[in-house]
C-alpha cells in the first residue's frame, strides 16, 4: 500500500514539474490544428462536403488528437526552440481563406514586397506585389505590371493598367 502511496506521489510531483514546464507561456500558432483545418477546407467548395469532413473528423477524434499533440509536443517545441515540428517548409507563407473555401498562398519576397499564389479552375496563378512611393504595383509571372495603384483624391484608383488584348 505504501509503495502505490509514493507512486501516486511522485507520479504526481513529476506532472506538476513536467506540464508547467513543456507548456509554460507557450501560446504558439497551432501549426498541426491549422494544417487539419486547411485539409477540411480544401476537401470541396461545397460546404455540405465540408461539413461531412468536419463531422468525421470530430467524430473520429482527429482534431482532438492533433489539437493534443500540437498543445503538447508542437507549441512546446515551437516555444523552447523557436520552431514548431509542424511547420511548412517555408514558414513565411501564409494561407489566407475565403468563406467558400477559396485561399491564396501569401508569401513575403523582400521588403515591400509578396508573392501571391491564386488556384482558379485553369491550375493557379502567381502574381507579385510590390509596394513603391506612392502606389502599389501587381506582376504577372513573367515581371509584366499588371496593375499599378494609388491614392487619388483619398481614393483608391488605377493609375495604369495594361492595354486590353487585340480582338
Amino acid at each position: 500500500m505504501r509503495v502505490l502511496r509514493r507512486k501516486g506521489l511522485v507520479f504526481a510531483i513529476l506532472l506538476a514539474v513536467v506540464v508547467p514546464l513543456t507548456t509554460a507561456g507557450c501560446f504558439g500558432r497551432f501549426e498541426l490544428t491549422r494544417k487539419l483545418y486547411g485539409f477540411n477546407r480544401n476537401l470541396s467548395s461545397d460546404r455540405w462536403i465540408r461539413w461531412f469532413g468536419f463531422l468525421a473528423m470530430s467524430i473520429i477524434p482527429v482534431y482532438l488528437v492533433g489539437g493534443v499533440i500540437d498543445l503538447v509536443l508542437g507549441n512546446s517545441l515551437e516555444f523552447w526552440g523557436g520552431q514548431s515540428p509542424f511547420a511548412s517548409a517555408d514558414p513565411q507563407t501564409r494561407y489566407v481563406y475565403g468563406a467558400g473555401g477559396e485561399w491564396i498562398a501569401v508569401t513575403p519576397v523582400g521588403p515591400g514586397e509578396v508573392s501571391l499564389v491564386i488556384p482558379d479552375a485553369s491550375g493557379t496563378r502567381s502574381l507579385r506585389l510590390a509596394q513603391e512611393s506612392d502606389s502599389l504595383v501587381a506582376y504577372d509571372a513573367d515581371g509584366r505590371i499588371v496593375a499599378r495603384v494609388g491614392d487619388v483624391y483619398g481614393a483608391a484608383a488605377f493609375l495604369s493598367r495594361p492595354a486590353p488584348a487585340p480582338r
